[in-house]
């Protein structure tokens, strides 16, 4: 059986070229996304929060929890500014998650898609809106409805 290194080389290349690519990316988004969620934990500590318990997404959204404050930090970044809103759990009277949704007509029917998640946190007749999704420039849906279920289980769950 003859080794053919030529053929062996050449496929070594051919496979690098779409491999290294994909690679790249990869390392790229996830140095991004620890960047931000680093500068969200800095964020939590410079308002005085250590934050135990925390979720970041999308390079652009993290929320937190001071366990032993009571406390709930969140942070969104767009390219204007970027916003964040701390609340005292100890008022919040109800936490739930809303769907924002939008049918649009195809050639086959209609279709339904989900254009925007928010947890909506209620404290003494007032409410404060959390984006977690909004559907603006194609965006898709990933795992926000989950991820938004989980914080308001874990907000009920401490009143």
């Amino acid at each position: 059986m003859d080794i053919d290194i030529t053929t062996i080389v050449l496929s070594i290349l051919a496979l690098s070229t779409f491999i290294i690519p994909i690679l790249y990316s990869e390392v790229f988004r996830k140095r991004g996304a620890k960047q931000f969620e680093k500068q969200f934990i800095e964020l939590g500590e410079q308002k005085g929060m250590d934050l135990t318990r925390h979720d970041a997404w999308r390079k652009s959204y993290a929320i937190g929890l001071d366990e032993g404050k009571n406390k709930l930090f969140y942070f969104r970044k767009n390219s204007s500014s970027d916003e964040t809103l701390t609340l005292d759990l100890s008022k919040a009277t109800r936490a739930k998650v809303s769907r924002a949704e939008k049918n649009i007509k195809t050639a086959t029917g209609k279709t339904t898609y989900v254009s925007r998640v928010d947890l909506i946190i209620s404290e003494n007749g007032d409410s404060q809106k959390l984006e977690f999704f909004r559907g603006d420039d194609g965006k898709t849906l990933m795992d926000e409805i989950s991820l938004a279920e989980k914080w308001s289980r874990t907000i009920n769950n401490r009143n």
